[in-house]
């Protein structure tokens, strides 16, 4: 099958070569609405309000326990430092995709 060859190869791409923020702390929303100003084929965004909803080996456990708006930008297997400001946001995953971890 055709189509579903291709999905999973949408997948694969998407998995290793897209970007995950996830965003702890964030009550005003500037770090979401940032998040959701990127392009949106190429990143995934989820708000982490409880952080007991993570496995323990995920990378954002301890971020999302921290106290703060903080957000962490991930692609494939490499995360970025957390970041603070939407500036830092958009510049983290904007070295991520590139391939450069800030």
């Amino acid at each position: 099958n055709v189509l579903g060859h291709l999905s999973g190869l949408s997948a694969l791409d998407t998995r290793l070569a897209g970007l995950e923020i996830l965003i702890a702390g964030d009550e005003d929303g500037k770090l979401t609405e940032a998040a959701k100003k990127l392009p949106f084929i190429a990143r995934t965004v989820r708000v982490i309000n409880d952080a007991s909803a993570l496995p323990d080996t995920h990378p954002a456990k301890a971020l999302a326990a921290s106290d703060g708006a903080k957000a962490l930008v991930c692609a494939g297997e490499v995360c970025g430092l957390p970041v603070k400001t939407p500036d830092a946001l958009a510049e983290n995953a904007n070295a991520l995709r590139r391939g450069g971890a800030r």
